[in-house]
C-alpha cells in the first residue's frame, strides 16, 4: 500500500482487536516507515445512577460507546508499546501514545520501546504552549542521567518485564525481621492471608499457614518482611 504515495507512511494501529503487535509486524513488512500505537479504548463513561440517560456518551443524537483516553489509560498504552517493540525487535520505528501529559509519562513510553511519543488529549486541553517547556525538561533529564540519545534509554525496562507464566512462584514462606518491623499494621489488613497475626501488637507470621503470595513483602514500607 505504501507504493501509492511518495511520502513515508506511519500506520496508526488500534489495540481493540487484541493483536496490535502482530498488526505492527505486518505493517512494517508491508513497507510502513513506522507504526503508531493508538491507546484509545472504546468504553462507557461514568454513569449518573440517578440520571443514567443524561451522561451516556452521545454522537449524532445516538447513544454509543465513548472513545476514552487520557491519564487513566497510560498502563494499557505502555503495554501496547512494549508489545510492539518486543515483537518487532530493535530496528523498526515505533511511536507510542496514550495518557502522555508530562516528562514522566513521556519517558515511560520511551523506556518501554518508543522512538518518539505522540500527545493528543493533553494538547486538546492545554494547547501547545507547554510543549517547549516539556522538551527542555526532557533534555535536562537526559543530561542528568547521562543519556546522549533516546536509544540510550529506549527499551530500558524490557529485560525486567515478564509475563505471568515467567514469574517466580515462591515455595517458601514470609518472615518478619523484628529489628525493622514497627508494627504499623499494614500487613495485618491483608484480606486473604490466614498467616499473619499480631498478639500484643507484635507482627507474627505462621509459616505453616503462609501461602507464599508475597503480598506482605510488597506492602511493607520498611522492607521488614522477606521470603525464605
Amino acid at each position: 500500500f505504501v507504493d501509492a504515495v511518495n511520502i513515508p507512511v506511519f500506520v496508526k494501529l488500534t489495540p481493540e482487536g487484541g493483536k496490535i503487535a502482530q498488526a505492527a509486524y505486518q505493517s512494517i513488512h508491508a513497507g510502513a516507515a513506522a507504526v503508531v500505537g493508538v491507546a484509545n479504548r472504546l468504553g462507557i463513561p461514568d454513569i449518573d445512577i440517578r440520571n443514567p440517560m443524561g451522561t451516556i456518551y452521545r454522537l449524532q443524537d445516538n447513544i454509543t460507546l465513548g472513545c476514552l483516553s487520557g491519564p487513566w489509560i497510560r498502563p494499557l498504552a505502555l503495554r501496547d508499546t512494549y508489545e510492539m517493540r518486543y515483537y518487532l525487535g530493535p530496528e523498526p520505528f515505533v511511536m507510542g501514545s496514550g495518557g502522555v501529559s508530562d516528562l514522566q509519562s513521556s519517558v515511560q513510553q520511551i523506556m518501554v520501546g518508543s522512538d518518539a511519543v505522540q500527545i493528543c488529549t493533553e494538547t486538546m486541553l492545554r494547547g501547545f504552549d507547554w510543549l517547549p517547556k516539556m522538551l527542555d525538561q526532557l533534555k535536562g533529564y537526559m543530561r542528568e542521567m547521562g543519556y546522549r540519545r533516546i536509544r540510550d534509554f529506549r527499551d530500558l525496562l524490557h529485560k525486567n518485564i515478564k509475563a505471568a507464566d515467567e514469574l517466580t512462584i515462591y515455595d517458601g514462606y514470609a518472615r518478619v525481621d523484628p529489628e525493622k518491623c514497627n508494627s504499623c499494621g499494614i500487613c495485618w489488613k491483608i484480606g486473604h492471608c490466614p498467616a499473619i497475626s499480631h498478639p500484643e501488637d507484635v507482627t507474627t507470621i505462621d509459616r505453616e499457614k503462609c501461602m507464599a503470595c508475597s503480598t506482605c513483602v510488597d506492602l511493607c514500607p520498611r522492607k521488614a518482611i522477606r521470603m525464605e
